[in-house]
């Protein structure tokens, strides 16, 4: 008996949406019967909820809006407000049918990252490893540094910071061998 229909180990969470690419060649989220959120090749973003603001549905636009850096949150006060923003300059009031406009330069990268089945926080550590030639238990410490919230910045710090101090080691492992 009971729910889930497996047979033991890990519970398998209970996914509604599917992300796939549809005949306009837009790169969509669709739940409930309806597109959530839709990606041009170039970049640009629709939200459309048709005034859906349940739980399922503001999960399935926040995963996909984590995966290039933006984030829609629900205001504490009335949860049928929700706002749309990347934490540095765009921020706006949610409303069905708003675009979030195509990067500079404009081009396939969002869509992409939609179809990417693997979680931020993996894509990350696997950057982090190729950026500072790390072990595997560093890329799974990295992998679980965070929640999806900010993954993104922290994500492009810990690429940086670990490209920064492999450079500084290289270079006084090379200082030093220069005057041996």
């Amino acid at each position: 008996g009971g729910f889930g229909g497996g047979r033991g180990g890990a519970p398998m969470k209970k996914r509604f949406e599917k992300i796939y690419k549809n005949d306009a060649g837009l790169t969509v989220v669709h739940i409930y019967n309806k597109d959530v959120v839709a990606v041009s090749s170039t970049g640009e973003v629709t939200l459309n909820s048709e005034g859906d603001r349940g739980h399922n549905t503001l999960r399935a636009i926040n995963e996909a809006l984590n995966k290039f850096g933006f984030k829609c949150t629900r205001n504490p006060s009335n949860e049928e407000e929700w706002s749309v923003g990347d934490g540095k300059k765009f921020l706006k009031r949610y409303e069905d049918g708003m675009v979030i406009p195509a990067p500079h330069p404009p081009g396939p990268g969002r869509a992409l990252a939609l179809m990417q089945t693997s979680s931020p926080a993996a894509a990350l550590a696997g950057l982090a490893a190729a950026a500072a030639g790390s072990t595997a238990d560093e890329e799974a410490d990295l992998e679980d540094a965070g929640t999806e919230e900010g993954l993104a910045d922290a994500g492009v710090d810990a690429v940086a910071g670990a490209a920064a101090a492999d450079i500084t080691e290289r270079a006084s492992m090379l200082r030093g061998s220069a005057f041996q």
